[in-house]
């Protein structure tokens, strides 16, 4: 995970492979850069990097078990809760909760006798690093570069 600097630099060299009159193409054979726009250290301006060997780190979901389970029913005051599917893809499963409540709506175009359905769609994420034996130790290493 690189801050925007070194996420452009290293895109632009990545690139100046075997067709140019500096092959650096080699050198990024395996890496994955991502951009991260939060990272940032105020004390190397020439940019900042976080990296980790592949499958060090990653990032645990959970849903509560009431949602898990299914609960309830969204048409009622009490309410209902269940999960869905992330409909974008990411293959991440998000808890829904969602109640129903007597409403007047009449000021907005509605009636005095309305219905309206409160919606929750919520996931808890948690990033995680892979524990390793030596007491301190982290597989997630900073590399910085300072200007002089």
């Amino acid at each position: 995970m690189a801050d925007s600097l070194l996420a452009s630099t290293g895109d632009f060299k990545a690139q100046q492979g075997q067709g140019n009159s500096t092959n650096l193409g080699f050198q990024f054979s395996g890496l994955d850069v991502k951009e991260s726009i939060e990272l940032t250290d105020s004390n190397y301006a020439g940019g900042v990097v976080l990296a980790a060997p592949v499958g060090m780190t990653g990032i645990i979901d959970w849903i509560p078990k009431q949602n898990r389970n299914g609960k309830g029913t969204f048409d009622s005051v009490l309410g209902g809760y269940s999960t869905v599917a992330d409909p974008l893809g990411s293959g991440l499963t998000f808890a829904i909760h969602g109640f129903t409540e007597r409403a007047d709506t009449s000021a907005a175009n509605g009636n005095a006798q309305d219905e309206t359905t409160q919606w929750e769609i919520s996931i808890d994420l948690s990033p995680q690093i892979a524990p390793l034996t030596a007491a301190g130790a982290s597989p997630v290493f900073q590399i910085a570069q300072i200007i002089a």
